[in-house]
């Protein structure tokens, strides 16, 4: 047995043990190991012994004497596309801790290009050469969280961490949204504290692929459609034909938002069938719906005012003559 593949094997178990203070973690069999050591479900603990699920997350685990992982060819395409937060944690037996690192940066490296031939991620400095260079150089910047097998006793110690690591998973959610349309979420940190987001970036007009307009153009009609939907429930016909207008833009560029099975007998059957798309559909039906109650709205308010009321006799006029 190779007993340097034995301690790696260690290292890596015991960063497990160290991630499941946090989290529920399911460890990627080394046969299926594509770059990712586990898929982490942080949980929250509400009560003595209920605990909660909340985001999931990547993470790749390495010794602490590793301070750089790389992607080259394909695997930086991978990189791109991953669809939850990937974190990198160093795993430091002598002082049985971990030191956890987010990959946010990545956001602001492909909002900008996708189509480097290499990354290195660094947990050190790094000398990179900017966005024209084929190869790039990150460096990840201070840690997350830092806590060992001792911390995982003290309630308030992981409480603050837990508070830390759901803010961080909130934030880089957010990032891998904004990759595909080239926009970036600047982030301040410090080590053991909860990260401000403080501005929305566009750090180049470039072009971009297409499907993944398309993509990010699907991903946004749901909150739309909601967003209307409160507009009809509140008798906002402008909002309503606000978000049409853009939906039909929506349209025109082969965009299908989701079918909503449950929605159609709310607002009767209509003679919007010219709509092809679903969401247009039931925008038509929420303004027309919308209309129909403001026009009887505005007729009843016509009638009270077409109404003459009797005009009150005065005591001198009522008296027998």
């Amino acid at each position: 047995m190779d007993n340097n593949l034995r301690r790696a094997y260690l290292q890596e178990e015991l960063g497990f043990y160290l991630l499941r203070g946090l989290a529920a973690v399911a460890p990627v069999p080394r046969p299926q190991d594509v770059g990712l050591d586990a898929i982490a479900t942080l949980l929250r603990a509400d009560k003595a012994r209920q605990l909660t699920a909340g985001d999931s997350f990547y993470v790749q685990l390495k010794a602490a004497s590793v301070r750089s992982v790389g992607f080259t060819g394909p695997a930086v395409k991978w990189l791109y596309r991953l669809e939850l937060p990937f974190y990198v944690g160093s795993v430091d037996p002598s002082s049985s801790s971990i030191i956890l690192y987010t990959t946010h940066e990545l956001t602001n490296v492909f909002s900008v290009r996708t189509d480097y031939t290499a990354i290195h991620l660094h947990l050190d400095r790094a000398q990179d050469r900017g966005p024209g260079a084929d190869v790039r150089e990150i460096a990840l910047g201070k840690p997350v969280l830092v806590w060992s097998v001792a911390d995982l006793q003290s309630t308030e110690v992981m409480k603050r961490s837990y508070d830390i690591l759901n803010e961080w998973l909130r934030i880089d959610c957010r990032s891998l949204a904004f990759r595909s349309i080239g926009l970036s979420n600047w982030v301040e940190w410090k080590t053991g504290e909860r990260p401000v987001e403080t501005e929305i970036r566009m750090p180049g007009v470039h072009v971009r692929d297409r499907s993944e307009i398309k993509a990010a153009m699907e991903a946004a009609a749901p909150g739309l459609f909601a967003y209307a939907y409160d507009c009809f429930a509140d008798g906002d016909q402008e909002g309503v034909a606000a978000v049409m207008r853009l939906a039909e833009q929506f349209a025109a560029r082969n965009v299908k938002p989701p079918e909503r099975q449950s929605l159609p007998h709310l607002f009767g059957s209509a003679p919007i069938m010219k709509h092809k798309a679903p969401m247009l559909r039931m925008l038509a039906s929420m303004s027309m719906q919308l209309s129909k109650a403001g026009a009887v709205n505005a007729s009843a308010s016509d009638s009270k005012k077409s109404v003459r009321r009797p005009t009150k006799r005065s005591d001198h006029s009522a008296r027998p003559r």
